[in-house]
């Protein structure tokens, strides 16, 4: 039966040999009997066995193990036997592996143990291969280490087993099993591997060396910590040429060590060399897996440009690798010369970012140096100086500056609280962290900076939308302070903007409520700005104050919730315009970056365009405002038909437009050559008794006499000017005047200084004109009513005295014809030839008076109402008209031509006055064309006009220019000798004008001298 409780992996390979030590102990393992061969073996003598514990000859190592797999045999009476692996002592301590089989005596408290030798030489052929194996199978060195220091202390007797490994940063990790327990340590050997004569020898001749008697041999050199090392078995660790360490044994006794162990320990010593630079290569390979995977997740964290996913997944990576115990990275801000701590850890714990200055502890030397700060021990290596020290003091540090493009943007640092805690793989793989976390602070701060312009521009672009149809003040002021508020989130925003008399200076002040809530957003007006906004708005620089010194303050106003620490000031103009000034505030130190200020200042230069673009459209809304109530005015003061009224009215409006104390209207008496207030509203009645001025005297005599405006922004201030009304501070008097004369003046005062612009003056000064042109024309309106009903009076008189006259005219030519008939019939006598030559003189005369007095009647008489309109053919008249002339005139032996229209043509029109009018022209015509001439009759019919056009044109003798414009007047006859061919008084043309306009026609006259004359008419086609 077999005990399953051994758990040893050599437990199978031992092989017993044929000799073998039985024993008989009782319940509580005392040797009761032992063979003779146990005395003979091992050398004890038969007192030294019996009566002692069996557990006295077992190796200490064994000891515990054994007792506890003895007490589950024996309390286990279900158990009969069982076999366990043992090593046991010879007198001389040497050792004895094998194996026990234990069997337990029926009926009996006592047992048989049968101990069997194994063959060393097998043991360990078997032991060396079981090593190869496992050294194969597994790169964990610690595994491997822990198997051939136990098995070599198994196999070879000694005390203590060592083995010393060679690190690449120069120092020595040990692995030992002193009395049985395993133990590993590092130690710090910097510079080289300790010259000791017995590692020298080792190196130099790659074989293992025995020093038998170290108290005499000379190649020994005690050691403090070897003075019970009697004998020494040291061999060297070499694979592939390469020195990679030592396998000691120490034994307390002399010549402990044979040639056997010699080779035994240097075929242990070959698969420890080749476990190590396995593990090496293992340990490379993985940690350049872990730099690359370190790197591709950086690059990843990279490519998202966030410095917060960079940090995190770099202290991921760097704690995975290295103890990071603390970590943070230091991105450095050259402008504001500050670090800012992001991604800091503290034993594994995020700590707040900070920022600090940039001219403190170690980041200042790394900033200034850009070389890295490497401390393995704080113990050994003192920190530099420039060390500032907050909390427990790291044992290992590592600093490095972050290098982008040869521009050190930061700092990254790990520190471990345990010595010699960075190798130089560490050191190297932060190395190559450092430059990825670099190059990830430029992208993502050229990223920040590009996205944080883009914003500042869009900003602006989306504020600039809403500014361009912003037309008043108090619309643009909101916009800039939300831009601002928005864009940089200062505590609080002040835009002061100064207006020019007599508009008052003003302050818009701004602040969020809550972060991202509503805006509070108060106005109030000042007539004097505060100190340092005055300062910016004088001088036109801006004011930049990142953080208050010691003593300092800043007052920008009264009742402030809190004290201002940070503030920028930027003056708000337009080219040489100062208009105002915006102030930024901040209750506690701010940086301000450049960036912020280049957006700050285009966003004052957009406010400055703003706010002139709303003065102007509200000064334009004003002035179109008054315009317009001066226009109503002037059509108020059109349909007054009183001088008195439109006095009255002006100066009532003036005062409702401009909001003056009073308003008044001057005009000058020519006769008397004074100039008296005809008008006035708000003027006390006892300053009404200086209301009679000379010209030249106070202001209004003044600007009569002069034709010049007079403006007194402060009467107080004026010298020599003294105000009717002591009340008065401010005036503006206008001329009011027509032709370039002064018949009065227009003015306005008020009891503020400084109350009328240049704008009130030129819009009054207009005002003033129509005024004036208001006023003369009423004036003269007044003389036309006066000479037209004179006129009207003459007329009716002449009208009269025309038809008395021809009433009184007629009867005596009445009788005269009347005796010329008798005394032709020769009713009165018997005539001689000449006196009947005298009668046809008389008879031939009397009928010129008879037709000159119709022609005066008809002339008065003919008007729209006097007009017998029905439909008539205006082309059947003018043919009718052609045929008449052309037998009247046939001894002339003129031409009669007719270009008319085909068919019909139909007027609303007098055809009887019609025919009058084509025959008076045609009789014209032939009147002023010598014989042989042409006279043509011509239609043309416009329809688009729905009118006819008739003309009458001839080859006469035409009519000088400068006749023209006269040839339609009564009794007006061209000065030429051939008029007295014909005769005539002059009134055919007046009469044709009178009957074609009566006609709502017009009839005109074109004319050549020596060539001929057209006299055209036009009249109105006939509608159903």
């Amino acid at each position: 039966m077999t005990d399953n409780l051994d758990t040893s992996p050599f437990s199978a390979l031992a092989v017993p040999s044929d000799g073998e030590a039985v024993f008989l102990v009782d319940y509580n393992g005392i040797v009761r009997f032992a063979v003779p061969q146990v005395l003979h073996e091992y050398g004890y003598t038969h007192q030294d066995v019996i009566g002692r514990s069996v557990l006295r000859f077992c190796a200490p190592e064994d000891s515990d193990v054994l007792t506890q797999r003895w007490l589950t045999f024996r309390d286990d009476s279900t158990r009969l036997s069982a076999e366990m692996p043992l090593t046991l002592l010879s007198a001389n301590e040497r050792r004895r592996p094998g194996r026990v089989s234990i069997w337990r005596l029926p009926d009996r408290d006592e047992f048989m143990v049968a101990f069997h030798t194994i063959d060393q030489t097998r043991d360990r052929l078997e032991t060396l291969y079981s090593v190869l194996m496992t050294a194969s199978s597994t790169l964990e060195l610690d595994e491997v280490l822990t198997i051939i220091l136990k098995e070599a202390y198994r196999l070879i007797p000694c005390q203590i087993i060592t083995i010393f490994m060679l690190e690449h940063d120069g120092s020595v990790r040990v692995q030992r099993i002193h009395q049985g327990e395993c133990e590993e340590y590092r130690s710090n050997i910097k510079e080289h591997w300790p010259e000791l004569e017995t590692n020298r020898i080792i190196r130099e001749t790659g074989k293992s060396l025995i020093i038998n008697d170290c108290d005499n041999d000379p190649r020994w050199v005690m050691l403090p910590d070897h003075q019970s090392t009697k004998s020494w078995l040291g061999v060297p660790l070499i694979h592939c040429a390469e020195f990679l360490g030592e396998l000691n044994l120490d034994s307390p006794e002399p010549n402990s060590f044979t040639q056997e162990d010699a080779e035994l320990a240097q075929a242990l010593a070959t698969q420890v060399a080749a476990a190590l630079y396995n593990a090496r290569l293992y340990e490379t390979a993985t940690r350049r897996a872990e730099w690359f995977q370190a790197l591709g997740d950086i690059g990843l964290a990279i490519s998202h440009l966030s410095l917060r996913d960079v940090a995190d997944v770099v202290y991921r990576k760097i704690s995975g690798l290295m103890d990071a115990s603390t970590f943070f990275i230091g991105l450095y801000d050259s402008e504001a010369d500050s670090v800012h701590i992001i991604g800091a850890y503290e034993h594994g714990r995020p700590v707040p970012d900070e920022t600090m200055s940039a001219n403190t502890g170690l980041v200042r030397l790394v900033l200034r140096t850009g070389e890295s700060v490497i401390i393995r021990d704080s113990n050994v290596e003192p920190f530099p100086p420039e060390t500032i020290i907050d909390g427990d003091r790291p044992r290992s540090l590592l600093m490095m500056p972050l290098f982008a493009q040869d521009t050190i943007v930061g700092v990254i640092t790990v520190q471990s609280y345990q010595p010699n805690a960075y190798s130089p793989g560490n050191i190297a793989m932060l190395e190559s962290i450092a430059g990825s976390v670099a190059a990830a602070i430029q992208n993502a701060r050229l990223y920040d900076q590009t996205a944080d312009r883009l914003a500042a521009l869009e900003a602006l672009h989306q504020m600039g939308l809403p500014l361009t149809s912003a037309q008043d003040l108090d619309t643009v002021a909101k916009l800039v302070i939300q831009a601002v508020l928005e864009l940089f989130s200062p505590a609080e925003v002040w835009l002061f903007l100064s207006n020019e008399p007599p508009e008052k200076s003003c302050v818009w002040v701004g602040r969020a409520i809550h972060l991202h809530g509503p805006l509070h957003i108060s106005f109030k007006v000042c007539s004097v700005p505060d100190p340092i906004i005055n300062q910016v708005w004088q001088t036109g620089q801006p004011v930049i104050i990142h953080k208050l010194d010691k003593g300092q303050s800043i007052q920008i106003r009264t009742n402030m919730p809190r004290a201002v620490q940070a503030a920028a000031v930027y003056p708000i103009r337009r080219g040489q315009d100062q208009l105002g000034a915006l102030a930024m505030l901040h209750w506690e130190p701010y940086f301000f970056r450049s960036d912020m200020l280049r957006a700050l200042e285009l966003l004052c230069m957009q406010a400055a365009i703003a706010f002139q673009n709303a003065r102007h459209c509200t000064s334009l809304h004003r002035s179109l405002n008054e315009v317009q109530a001066l226009q109503d005015l002037a059509r108020r003061v059109s349909a007054s038909r009183s001088l008195d009224d439109i006095l009255n009215t002006v100066v009532q409006a003036i005062q409702d437009i401009y909001g003056c104390k009073s308003a008044s209207i001057w005009l000058l008496d020519e006769q008397e050559e004074i100039v008296a207030l005809r008008a006035s509203v708000g003027i006390e009645p006892q300053y009404l008794e200086n209301a009679r001025l000379k010209l030249g005297d106070f202001v209004a005599g003044q600007v009569v006499a002069t034709g010049a405006v007079v403006h007194v922004p402060d009467t107080q201030t004026e010298k020599g000017f003294h105000p009717i009304d002591p009340t008065i501070r401010s005036m503006l008097s206008v001329p009011l005047t027509v032709q370039d004369r002064a018949i009065g003046t227009l003015n306005i005062d008020s009891v503020s200084p400084n109350t009328f612009s240049p704008d009130h003056e030129r819009i009054l000064t207009i005002a003033g004109g129509q005024i004036a042109a208001a006023i003369e024309t009423v004036r003269l309106l007044q003389e036309t009513h006066k000479r037209a009903a004179e006129l009207e009076q003459l007329n009716s008189l002449r009208n009269e005295l025309i038809l008395d006259l021809s009433h009184e005219l007629r009867s005596p030519l009445a009788l005269i014809r009347g005796y010329v008939g008798l005394m032709r019939d020769e009713q009165l006598g018997s005539i001689e030839d000449e006196q009947a030559a005298a009668l046809d003189i008389i008879q031939d005369k009397s009928d010129s008076i008879a037709r000159l007095i119709d022609d005066i009647l008809s002339l008065e008489l003919i008007s729209p109402k006097t007009l017998d309109v029905m439909p008539c053919d205006i082309t059947d008249l003018c043919c009718r008209a052609v045929d008449e002339a052309r037998i009247v005139f046939a001894d002339k032996k003129l031409t009669f031509r007719t270009e008319l229209l085909d068919g019909k043509c139909l007027i609303g029109g007098d055809c009887v006055r019609l025919s009058e009018v084509l025959d008076n022209l045609l009789g014209n015509a032939a009147k002023f064309t010598l014989d042989g001439g042409t006279i043509t009759l011509r239609m043309r019919l416009d329809d688009t006009a729905g009118r006819v056009e008739i003309s009458v044109i001839d080859t006469g003798i035409g009519i000088p220019a400068d006749k023209l414009p006269h040839i339609f007047e009564r009794f007006y006859q061209v000065n030429h000798p051939i008029k007295y061919r014909f005769g005539g008084a002059g009134l055919g043309l007046s009469i044709a004008q009178r009957i074609i306009e009566a006609h709502s026609g017009t009839i005109w006259v074109e004319s050549d001298e020596g060539k001929g004359s057209t006299f055209t008419f036009v009249l109105p086609l006939h509608s159903d």
